[in-house]
């Protein structure tokens, strides 16, 4: 999976032209990378929504449900771009441009994230692994 953010030129939501066309509290993040607009959204857009707001724009865009992403398998990486090890998505704090992530203990020098197109399913038995771990 790309990585739905973080990787492009951060659009501040309120001041955004583009993004006025949908109602704000649905958007979480939005980004601007080369020719398409990426969206995390709290809620489904639907498809008309997502037309006039590529319209707008003037570029694809691309939306992801923040909810979705949760469970994702991410590399953590140190600041040469290393993996440092591995940690699984639990929540985004969109308006912190912050991750909640599980992982192992004792990584430290977290600088980066990549996103892998492994979801494992926040199911009750992983909630429980998380849970426990703290």
């Amino acid at each position: 999976m790309e990585a739905p953010l973080g990787g492009g030129t951060t659009l501040h939501i309120k001041g955004d032209r583009h993004l006025q066309h949908v109602r704000r509290p649905e958007i979480l993040w939005a980004e601007r990378r080369g020719g398409e607009l990426q969206v995390v959204l709290q809620a489904r857009l639907s498809p008309d929504a997502v037309a006039k707001l590529a319209r707008a724009a003037g570029m694809r865009v691309r939306t992801w449900l923040a909810e979705e992403l949760h469970g994702t398998l991410l590399g953590m990486l140190d600041e040469a771009g290393e993996t440092l090890g591995i940690g699984i998505l639990r929540h985004i704090a969109c308006a912190y441009h912050c991750l909640e992530v599980f992982t192992a203990e004792g990584i430290e020098g977290i600088r980066g994230v990549h996103w892998s197109q492994t979801r494992l399913g926040l199911n009750s038995d992983l909630q429980h692994l998380i849970s426990t771990a703290r």
